[in-house]
């Protein structure tokens, strides 16, 4: 019965349920510190982005439309004056991967939190 109101309890969003190998407190500190190296590195990776797109002969300031926009163009056979495509495909590139460590603390999560209460669910039913 005290598995039953533990599972019951859990506050789905903020801690960690039975099961999980880690306390509330020590996925909490993991979490934030995945959670801020992952902004880190997508600002890092938009921020190379704008500037290589600057450098190819786009408005960095319209990063979500001008590399597509170029990159069509040229496909089509209108290829836009001045702009510098080995540069647009690099940040082409760069805008797919942006946000990578995201989904890693996503995994992270699913890894020690979701899927051990889950499990843990399963093997706990009555």
């Amino acid at each position: 019965m005290k598995n039953d109101t533990l599972a019951r309890d859990w506050d789905h969003a903020n801690q960690v349920g039975p099961g999980s190998p880690l306390t509330t407190e020590e996925w909490r500190k993991a979490h934030n510190d995945l959670q801020m190296h992952a902004k880190a590195m997508s600002g890092i990776m938009n921020d190379l982005a704008r500037r290589i797109s600057g450098d190819a002969g786009l408005d960095p300031n319209l990063l979500g439309i001008h590399p597509n926009n170029a990159m069509a163009g040229k496909e089509h056979g209108q290829p836009w004056e001045g702009v510098d495509y080995n540069r647009v495909q690099v940040v082409l590139d760069l805008l797919a991967h942006e946000f990578d460590a995201n989904r890693m603390v996503d995994a992270f999560d699913k890894a020690v939190r979701l899927d051990p209460h889950q499990r843990w669910l399963e093997a706990n039913r009555d």
